[in-house]
């Protein structure tokens, strides 16, 4: 990792670097600043989801949807949640492999 990214993911989390004295502890859930045009995941909106999933080859919002809500067509509610992080592309929503998404309960 480069000093680089050690450095933005210190200023994302600096409240925490603070309060820990520089120490990344064990459990401790941080902020990773994004690259380009994906959006960070924040704290606040961690603490009020159900969970959080990062994407698999293939996935679809359809696929998570039937996943946690065992119905596809409630993809909107996830897409909602991560509007910030999902962009449309020809009317239908783009995730990538690897991307991690809210999932809102």
């Amino acid at each position: 990792m480069s000093s680089a990214t050690v450095n933005a993911i210190k200023t994302a989390n600096a409240e925490y670097f603070k309060r820990t004295k520089g120490i990344l502890e064990a459990g401790a859930v941080i902020i990773l600043p994004a690259k380009g045009l994906i959006d960070p995941i924040t704290r606040s909106a961690v603490e009020n989801a159900a969970g959080v999933y990062m994407v698999k080859a293939g996935d679809t919002l359809g696929a998570i949807s039937k996943k946690y809500y065992g119905n596809a067509n409630v993809w909107r509610k996830i897409y909602e949640a991560n509007k910030d992080r999902v962009k449309i592309v020809g009317g239908s929503p783009m995730i990538y492999e690897g991307q991690w998404i809210i999932i809102p309960e």
